[in-house]
């Protein structure tokens, strides 16, 4: 639902924690296989160390598949660390995210400087020494962040964090990447002041005193991180992480002899595993939260209906698809919003209604001149199979405050309101992974984003007005009042046709578009007809009640 006055009305089941690895105490199985992880990297190691200064034969594509690699999984660790910091609004994520950001873009300025990859002399200006400095800043840069992450993980929540989180992510990662550049700045630019640490492709001997003291760092992060009362997952996988490093700082800048030998290969190879282990348990982590989502509601016959009724309705649009959307990309962000729509007290049926609601204002609007641009065939079809995504920012409210029985705190109620960006921000993802713009996706990130703006500004989250709202959710905006007026709740009978078309005309030029509005009072009796060929039977308020009734019912005691 996404009529601003119900918004203090969702129901919720009693409080849950949230479950991150930022916050999930580690089981016994946990430790044994980080132990694990570790011991098999400590007896690599005491194997690799005394072969460290054995010269190995030059091969030019491991350093550019190797960053490659490198760039690519801590970008993708940082995107899903700084994700989590925005839900939980936890500093100590704030620093980390930013960690395998620095560490992602030191890697690419790595490779871009080393000599003989892309230039004799490598890249950005860079000089004889400039590319082990940068690695040696490199590893010395991602362990000062973790103590930093471990210093600050026992910090209370600040008051206003959450209003700020989006600012101090802006902030934080224009700090990572203007270290980044100011580190790269210092290696080329003043290249002749820095004390020369190699000697062609061999190290020198100030080297090892460098390597050293970045050994060192590693060694102090792990003890920091050792330190707290209590740990969690990701504190776990980060000391292994930090131990890996351990390992290949000593192999590729302790015990080594230059590039291309034994430790140099081997510590790159011990670089890449540290750089995938955060990586790989967050991508698990997402994986088995979603498995207990399905579990949880796989035992609901009520629930199980639901979504077999959902799979039809995904199954008839896929035979609707146009070329523009696959098969597998249409079948995907349906079900997504027929999750979003389980998580609250709407049915199925809202589905169908809003995107046919929407559907009717387009058609009877393609012909006003003011809107005869804008809906033509492909976008009106486009219109009617984007609807249903209004709502999928929901998926990232958690329960309690999704379901809240009671009236909303202001702090709760900003987090509600986050949805449309939430919603937005997974539409922006998927348009990146395709090839060329999508007129679907567009229209849903539009959907999902400004739904809630109003026509005189006073709606969120820009807070937008007139013309600078998006067709798209000027028209789901009214569909989506007009279903909540007319639909039962636990708190109020459904207002008859003729009340809600009065409220809606009260809102003409606040809430919504007057043309909008006009085309709307001309098809009323269409929008009436919509209503009553998808009403909510008895039994399906009866299944969806027992649904949430089974999610909001607390758990016994223990004991």
């Amino acid at each position: 639902m996404t009529y601003l006055g119900e918004t203090e009305l969702w129901r919720s089941r009693a409080a849950e924690p949230r479950v991150f690895l930022s916050t999930l105490s580690p089981s016994i199985r946990d430790r044994w296989l980080a132990l694990a992880v570790v011991i098999a990297s400590t007896v690599v190691f005491l194997v690799a160390a005394p072969l460290a200064k054995r010269p190995l034969e030059p091969v030019p594509a491991f350093l550019p598949v190797y960053q490659s690699a490198l760039v690519i999984i801590e970008l993708v660790t940082a995107l899903l660390l700084l994700g989590q910091y925005m839900i939980l609004r936890a500093r100590t994520l704030l620093f980390l995210g930013c960690a395998y950001l620095f560490s992602a873009s030191m890697a690419v300025v790595h490779a871009l400087s080393f000599p003989g990859l892309f230039a004799k002399s490598g890249l950005l200006g860079a000089g004889p020494q400039t590319t082990a400095w940068i690695y040696f800043v490199w590893h010395a840069g991602f362990p000062l962040l973790v103590i930093a992450y471990a210093v600050l993980r026992d910090e209370p929540a600040r008051a206003g964090a959450s209003t700020n989180a989006s600012k101090a992510l802006a902030c934080a990662i224009a700090a990572t990447l203007g270290a980044t550049v100011g580190i790269t700045y210092l290696a080329t630019a003043w290249h002749d002041a820095l004390p020369a640490i190699m000697t062609g492709d061999r190290d020198a001997a100030t080297k090892v005193v460098v390597a050293a003291c970045t050994w060192l760092l590693s060694l102090v992060a792990v003890l920091v991180l050792w330190r707290g009362r209590r740990h969690s997952v990701l504190d776990l996988w980060l000391m292994v992480v930090m131990a890996v490093w351990i390992f290949e700082v000593a192999l590729a800048g302790v015990f080594n002899a230059g590039r291309y030998d034994v430790g140099w290969y081997a510590g790159r190879i011990y670089g890449l595993l540290a750089g995938s282990f955060v990586l790989g348990v967050l991508l698990l982590e997402n994986g088995l939260l979603y498995a207990r989502l399905v579990k949880s509601h796989e035992n609901e016959r009520a629930v199980a209906a639901f979504l077999k009724d959902q799979n039809a309705f995904l199954e008839s649009e896929v035979k609707r698809r146009t070329q523009e959307v696959e098969v597998v990309q249409d079948v995907t962000i349906l079900a997504l919003a027929s999750l979003a729509e389980s998580r609250d007290n709407e049915t199925g049926n809202h589905i169908r209604r809003t995107q046919n609601y929407v559907l009717a204002l387009a058609n009877d609007l393609r012909r006003h001149p003011r809107f005869r641009g804008a809906l033509d065939d492909k976008t009106i079809e486009m219109l009617y199979k984007s609807a249903p995504l209004h709502d999928i920012g929901k998926v990232g409210i958690p329960d309690a405050i999704l379901l809240k029985p009671g009236k909303l705190t202001a702090e709760e109620f900003e987090i509600i309101k986050t949805h449309t960006t939430i919603g937005r921000d997974a539409i922006a993802a998927a348009e990146k992974l395709i090839e060329g713009p999508s007129t679907f996706l567009r229209l849903a990130r539009e959907i999902a984003h400004y739904h809630q703006e109003k026509w005189d500004g006073s709606g969120y989250p820009e807070g937008l007005r007139g013309d600078a709202i998006p067709i798209s959710a000027r028209l789901m905006a009214l569909a989506d009042v007009y279903d909540a007026l007319i639909s039962r709740r636990v708190y109020k009978p459904p207002f008859p046709h003729e009340k809600a078309v009065s409220i809606i005309t009260e809102g003409r030029g606040k809430h919504f578009d007057p043309d909008v509005v006009d085309a709307f009072l001309g098809i009323q009796g269409h929008f009436r007809s919509i209503a009553e060929r998808f009403v909510d039977t008895d039994e399906e308020l009866r299944a969806k009640a027992r649904g949430l009734l089974a999610l909001i019912k607390p758990r016994a005691p223990v004991g």
